[in-house]
């Protein structure tokens, strides 16, 4: 029995864990930001916050919010498609599996949140429940070839992640005891659950001379549920007339749990009579710090004009320890149990910044059907992803982005408003050839040289959304 089967491993179990850990972040679940209203002037929403949904973007906003209810939902379609190239280092033709299109759960992104001053003259109060803009990624199991179906190519990155889902509950306040200024904060409780498929390999490059032999796959299921972190927003406007400035800081926070995994072990002889004991393991993400800065300018009464810059640190996300509670391999062939041990996992990933620009526009009456009160909305926003190409995989679908967006607010009644969003995110194609990201492994210590990069290939990426809600006056 080849020595570097002695370690197969911290991964059949292990390993399978780092899925939901490595899809939370942008491009895979995050991809812009949240909120019909907030959406249609392109995310530049926090000078100008001024109803509940103030409470994600700048809680110093509520102090305009009054006493009021906003409800809406936000369903992103993400267009893609990946054409995985493995690519022979010593020039000879490069291998180029079919092309492969996602199918995205579609999962309308909701708000509900509620502000009221409750008779204070200094003080408005929020509440609210927030979703971020997520994508749950699903790549095909199998593709057709001339030769009959082969297994995925996003196997080892992605297969699915349907049934996933996290959410932001959010409780804050507004002082504005200063005519023009405005303080807010909030506290916020994150919970998520995670279900994810991916596939790992086992192949030791001596038994196994195909690294990506499906025989020496290992299909994991992986839920995390729940997983729990508090963090909090601290905003700040202050009002000069024709010019409104405004800042939040969301901290930073470690969004972690316990996970259950089933794996099902290779279908090689090696593992026929194997057995996997224990299925927990406890892990952290870490989340950015996000600063966020704006400027909104009101020449006339009509007419808001706002630029903004965020700016994210995602580079504090570098890896990702994954720490086993006693799970074992047993009956290996050869070699009998072996202790599950810690695991940590390159996300290599870097901060992001965002130019956002939008404008709202109250119609006049005079010039509106009916004399009704419609209000027009715009924005262009341009992000930077958050990956280099060499650790871009399907797993992680981010890259540079231009978002035009629109919308309008139409009243139904004097106390009722409905706000509706369209937008388009043009995303960057990438042709990656210099992939670092390799087959994660279920060989300890790794073979170098043994796991194929993951993330060559050809990208193609796009993204759509329309919403509507709805914001009560309850005066």
């Amino acid at each position: 029995m080849p020595k570097n089967f002695l370690s197969v491993l911290r991964a059949l179990a292990a390993l399978s864990i780092l899925a939901p850990c490595a899809t939370v972040q942008a491009g895979g679940l995050y991809l812009f930001d949240r909120g019909a209203r907030p959406l249609s002037r392109g995310g530049a929403f926090v000078a100008g916050a001024d109803d509940p949904s103030s409470l994600w973007y700048n809680p110093a906003g509520l102090a305009d919010s009054k006493n009021q209810i906003v409800t809406d939902a936000v369903l992103t379609v993400m267009l893609a498609s990946f054409q995985r190239i493995n690519v022979d280092p010593n020039g000879g033709g490069d291998y180029m599996h079919p092309t492969v299109k996602p199918k995205p759960t579609p999962l309308p992104i909701p708000t509900l949140a509620i502000s009221h001053n409750f008779g204070l003259q200094d003080f408005t109060f929020g509440m609210g429940i927030f979703a971020p803009n997520t994508i749950l990624m699903n790549w095909p199991n199998s593709v057709e070839t001339p030769n009959g179906n082969e297994p995925s190519p996003t196997r080892y990155s992605l297969m699915k992640l349907k049934g996933s889902i996290l959410s932001n509950l959010a409780i804050g306040g507004a002082w504005h005891g200063i005519e023009g200024l405005s303080i807010g904060a909030d506290v916020q409780l994150v919970g998520g659950m995670f279900k994810v498929q991916t596939a790992l390999t086992s192949c030791d490059g001596v038994i196994c001379r195909f690294p990506e032999d499906p025989d020496f796959d290992a299909i994991a299921d992986v839920k995390l549920a729940p997983a729990f972190a508090v963090t909090g927003v601290f905003g700040i406007t202050y009002d000069m007339g024709l010019m409104r400035l405004g800042a939040s800081a969301m901290l930073p926070y470690e969004l972690s749990g316990t996970a259950q995994l089933d794996v099902n072990l290779p279908d090689a002889p090696l593992f026929q009579n194997s057995k996997v004991i224990g299925d927990k393991a406890d892990f952290g993400i870490n989340f950015p710090l996000i600063l966020r800065f704006g400027s909104e300018l009101r020449l006339v009464k009509a007419l808001r004009l706002e630029g903004s810059f965020v700016w994210e640190q995602w580079s504090s996300q570098k890896e990702i320890e994954i720490k086993p509670r006693n799970i074992q391999i047993t009956n290996v062939t050869g070699i009998g149990t072996y202790d599950v041990g810690p695991v940590t996992f390159a996300r290599n990933m870097k901060d992001t910044w965002s130019l956002r620009g939008g404008y709202e526009f109250f119609v006049p009456r005079r010039w509106s059907p009916g004399g009704i009160k419609l209000v027009m909305r715009g924005g262009l926003a341009y992000e930077k992803g958050a990956f280099k190409s060499s650790a871009m995989t399907p797993l992680t679908l981010d890259s540079d982005k231009v978002v035009l967006t629109g919308g309008f607010g139409i009243n139904l009644h004097k106390r009722l408003r409905f706000d509706t969003v369209a937008g388009y995110i043009f995303m960057k194609n990438m042709k990656v050839r210099d992939s670092a990201i390799v087959q994660p492994q279920a060989i300890r210590p790794e073979l170098e040289g043994s796991g194929t990069p993951l993330g060559n290939g050809n990208y193609k990426m796009d993204a759509l959304y329309l919403g509507g809600g709805f914001a009560v006056d309850i005066n």
